[in-house]
């Protein structure tokens, strides 16, 4: 028989603080998750608006701020919360739990953070840079400089009298583009299009139900003006009509140390152009899975945690399952984006049922709709095509309405790629795609800043010109002549200017 280990003494070994930065500077957060991390945290507050606000100039952005109007804190609990690993006491209904989220979302992003909270009429502030933490020693901010900072991270939901908190994240060594103004506008383009989809559907219980308003701004640190955006609820089970007139279905799993789950089975309609079934993304097979949910905040977007080791296939992207999960007894990753079931939990949900109705039977029905789909030819249902990415989402819409008002579109995106010379555009029908030579971007700018969305008039009418082309799934002779033509001329256009 072994022994057991025997304690000769003690060392104290304090954390390195230099190390402590690094490892939180890589522990895996996307901008989207830290964010979302941050919110949790208003919410908690009992915050009812928060404000997004990306300060920026030529070259990058400068500073990031999240402001709500929440409890605000006192500089007693403003200090012990910007403890690492806090011992503050947390409600079974709160969405914040470890007492780390805030710091490491917020050091997986930037290399100095401050918080900024006010209680009554008092304003209280404190930082954390990389530099502090080598002697773990917080910072104490002055109070009329974090007044003025305050009051800029607020436009949309005006500063709150007598409560309140902003988080500011400087030194942001993961948002350095290094690229012209023209590519910093397309960056941010797409960065808040990521924000609003994954913003809006983490959080889209909360919107919908009015208990939260979340906005989103791009501001000029050399302007005043600004135009807040207003993030939208993106209900992943937001069909207007079922799949499969049956579901959803109600089936129970019982779960090891837990109990019973339900499990709310849904089956999308086939070939939903929706935003709520495209999760940001041009199919919905990627967003297939479970949808887990905390306190109503969700926890987990899609994914089969096991129950369907062939899962995440075309076949089974009408697929999707709403669990609420309880307070306590099943792990979050620290990104709050993924749950961490034991090995026991996959056979579980795989064996859900309620009465004859069964896990693998739902899965069945999801690949026959699927199926039933695809037996009619997507070129004989006679689709509209219409403007998807690359020109501004009010002109998308109104191009939409104008194409069809009801029903199902294709979209074409517009993509800006490196063509040969000679080639002003090419076409990619079986990828919904018209691509421009980025070559000739800065003539066909004429000297404007470009964008994700610029030059939208000479994107809608090159759409004009070929979306009969884009409808076709073989290119005849006479086809490719006639692309060869308007390539030609075009190419002299754009050469004389």
């Amino acid at each position: 028989m072994l022994k057991a280990l025997v304690s000769v003494g003690k060392l104290t070994l304090p954390p390195d603080g230099q190390g402590a930065a690094r490892a939180f500077s890589r522990i895996g957060y996307e901008i989207e998750n830290a964010l979302a991390d941050l919110i949790d945290n208003s919410i908690d507050a009992g915050a009812h608006g928060v404000e997004i606000t990306l300060f920026r100039d030529d070259k990058g952005i400068v500073s990031v701020s999240v402001a709500d109007d929440g409890r605000g804190m006192t500089a007693e609990r403003l200090h012990e919360g910007m403890r690492f690993a806090t011992q503050t006491s947390h409600e079974t209904s709160d969405l914040g739990t470890f007492g780390m989220g805030m710091k490491t979302a917020s050091f997986s992003q930037c290399r100095s953070m401050a918080v900024i909270a006010r209680t009554g009429t008092t304003i209280s502030a404190c930082r954390w840079t990389h530099a502090s933490m080598r002697s773990w020693a917080c910072e104490l901010l002055e109070e009329s400089s974090a007044s003025e900072r305050f009051a800029a991270a607020y436009s949309a939901l005006g500063i709150p009298h007598r409560g309140g908190a902003v988080v500011l994240w400087e030194d942001l060594d993961r948002m350095k583009t290094g690229v012209g103004e023209s590519d910093l506008d397309e960056f941010l383009d797409d960065l808040l299009g990521r924000l609003e989809v994954h913003l809006g559907l983490i959080f889209h219980r909360f919107i919908s139900a009015k208990r939260l308003v979340l906005h989103l701004t791009v501001r000029r640190v050399d302007r005043k003006m600004h135009f807040p955006r207003q993030v939208r609820a993106l209900n992943p089970f937001g069909y207007a009509v079922s799949g499969k007139p049956t579901y959803p279905v109600d089936l129970e799993a019982s779960m090891p140390g837990l109990g019973k789950l339900v499990l709310s089975a849904h089956v999308w309609p086939a070939r939903s152009a929706d935003p709520a079934f495209l999760l940001g993304r041009r199919t919905g097979t990627h967003a297939q899975g479970f949808y887990f949910y905390r306190n109503d905040r969700l926890v987990q977007a899609g994914g089969w945690n096991g129950a369907l080791p062939d899962g995440n296939t075309a076949d089974l992207s009408l697929a999707r399952v709403a669990v609420d999960l309880p307070p306590g007894g099943i792990d979050v990753n620290v990104q709050k984006s993924a749950v961490q079931f034991p090995a026991s939990a996959a056979l579980a949900l795989s064996r859900a049922h309620a009465g004859r109705r069964t896990f693998s039977g739902f899965v069945e029905d999801a690949r026959k709709v699927y199926a039933a789909a695809r037996r009619v030819p997507q070129q004989a249902d006679g689709l509209p095509l219409t403007i998807g990415a690359g020109v501004p989402s009010v002109a998308r819409a109104r191009i939409r309405d104008q194409v069809a008002k009801k029903g199902g579109v294709r979209t074409i995106d517009f993509q800006w790629r490196t063509l040969p010379t000679g080639q002003v555009f090419d076409l990619e029908p079986a990828e919904d795609l018209i691509l421009l030579n980025s070559k000739y971007r800065p003539r066909i700018l004429g000297g404007a800043r470009g964008s994700s969305a610029d030059v939208p008039v000479v994107k809608t009418l090159l759409f004009l010109l070929l979306r009969e082309d884009l409808k076709r799934s073989r290119s005849s002779q006479q086809q490719v002549a006639r692309l060869d033509d308007i390539n030609r001329v075009l190419f002299a256009l754009v050469g004389s200017l």
